[in-house]
């Protein structure tokens, strides 16, 4: 995937894809916000700046299992978001900042675990190793993605999710049929 983005992004610099996403990467960096300008160019950062001030203003409990699902992040200002002026977000761009927020710093190292768990799920043979490298690369393309939009939690990833539930289910029934 990095290939072919470097690829694109010296192939056609003025496509309005690689703009995207090279205006979703720096949109993502926290900084100074000094006017609602500085909030707009940088709307990421400050999303996930306001969730991370919210997280730390949680009891040691909340620092520990999160706030839950429902906690919503203050923006402290009015922020344009579509058609509508909102102070209060329920979703977050940055997923990261979104689980730290709803499951805590517990939740985050259990669902680390986990990617963690799949990793070792080692392919026993060669069509099994061919589905583990689509896995991996599927499991790789969600931690990048997910820090700029959510890709955890969102319903456009669910197709990789499936495919990983898929590999976890093919390659526990590969070992019981060879024992």
């Amino acid at each position: 995937m990095a290939i072919v983005i470097i690829s694109m992004i010296n192939l056609y610099p003025d496509s309005k894809l690689i703009s995207k996403i090279i205006s979703s990467t720096e949109e993502t960096i926290v900084s100074d916000y000094n006017s609602s300008a500085d909030i707009n160019s940088y709307y990421r950062g400050f999303e996930t700046y306001m969730s991370l001030k919210t997280y730390l203003n949680g009891t040691p409990l909340n620092l520990l299992l999160g706030q839950g699902f429902g906690k919503e992040v203050d923006l402290g200002t009015y922020v344009l978001l579509g058609d509508t002026e909102r102070k209060l977000i329920p979703i977050l761009h940055n997923g990261y900042a979104y689980q730290l927020l709803r499951e805590g710093l517990l939740g985050l190292i259990l669902f680390s675990i986990f990617l963690i768990n799949i990793f070792r799920l080692r392919p026993i043979d060669n069509i099994s190793n061919f589905i583990y490298t689509i896995t991996i690369c599927s499991i790789i393309s969600l931690i990048f993605s997910n820090y700029v939009i959510s890709s955890f939690f969102s319903a456009e990833m669910l197709q990789l999710w499936m495919l990983i539930g898929a590999y976890m289910v093919f390659i526990e029934k590969l070992k019981k049929a060879r024992n």
